[in-house]
C-alpha cells in the first residue's frame, strides 16, 4: 500500500501536569512549516525566538483556565500570555510530536480526528 504523503485533519491529544492538556495538529503542512521559518529565528540558535511562533502554528485547542476558572480561547495573542513555566513544559512535547527521533521522552496523547 503506497503511503499518504499528505495532512490529515487529526488532532494529537498531549496530556500536562496538573490535568491539563493541549491539543495539537498531528500534522502541519509544508505551507505552514514554512511561514513558521519565514516568521522565526529558527536555526539561528535562539530556540525561545522559534517556539512561540511554531507552538502558535500547532496549538489547536486546550484545557487552560483564567483565575475566573474559564477555559481561555487559543488565539495567537493568549499563547504570549502564557507564563514561561507552561511554555517550557509544551515546547518539548510539541516538537517531539513532530520530530519523533529527538524525543527526550514520550508524551503521553492520542490522535482524534478533527471536528
Amino acid at each position: 500500500m503506497q503511503q499518504n504523503r499528505f495532512i490529515n485533519n487529526k488532532v494529537f491529544r498531549i496530556d500536562l501536569d496538573g490535568g491539563d492538556w493541549i491539543e495539537i495538529k498531528d500534522e502541519i503542512s509544508f505551507a505552514e512549516y514554512r511561514e513558521f521559518l519565514a516568521e522565526s529565528d529558527y536555526g539561528k540558535g535562539d530556540i525561545l525566538k522559534s517556539t512561540v511562533p511554531f507552538l502558535k502554528k500547532c496549538i489547536v485547542a486546550w484545557g487552560f483556565a483564567d483565575a475566573e476558572g474559564e477555559i481561555v480561547e487559543v488565539t495567537p495573542e493568549n499563547i504570549d500570555k502564557l507564563n514561561a513555566r507552561t511554555v517550557l513544559e509544551l515546547t518539548p512535547a510539541v516538537f517531539g510530536h513532530y520530530n519523533p527521533e529527538k524525543k527526550s521522552s514520550e508524551p503521553s496523547g492520542q490522535i482524534s480526528e478533527k471536528e
